[in-house]
């Protein structure tokens, strides 16, 4: 619990919990959407070097409101962690999840080619 103080009354608040998947219940269909937007693709390239992060370190070119958005779409899919301490919130990968589904990892290698163009892109159609 936390002492919030409102309107000149001190309001007794529980601590904020982040909630987190159970790697059971994380779905290769949820984790392909996560990464389907190029902003949430930076903020888990920023991630890749196994460190923590606190939220202030991911310039990802959106607003306040759309990172919280793609932080929370990351963390809900089960591939970051989130803690809080005190007013700040510090973001990190899921273990978990890269070792349930190793394929993401070359993933974000291959994203990360991409974007400093170590690698051509394709032009045509390609079918699977």
């Amino acid at each position: 619990m936390f002492v919030e103080y409102r309107r000149g009354y001190a309001v007794c608040m529980p601590r904020r919990h982040l909630d987190h998947p159970d790697p059971r219940n994380i779905s290769v269909a949820r984790l392909l959407s996560a990464l389907g937007d190029p902003a949430r693709l930076q903020i888990m390239e920023i991630l890749a070097d196994g460190k923590e992060h606190p939220r202030n370190d991911f310039e990802v070119g959106v607003g306040s409101s759309t990172l919280s958005h793609h932080m929370k779409t990351l963390r809900d899919a089960g591939l970051t962690n989130h803690r809080m301490e005190g007013t700040r919130c510090f973001v990190s990968l899921r273990e978990e999840t890269f070792q349930h589904f190793p394929v993401l990892g070359s993933v974000l290698q291959a994203s990360r080619e991409e974007r400093r163009g170590d690698t051509v892109r394709s032009t045509g159609s390609t079918r699977i």
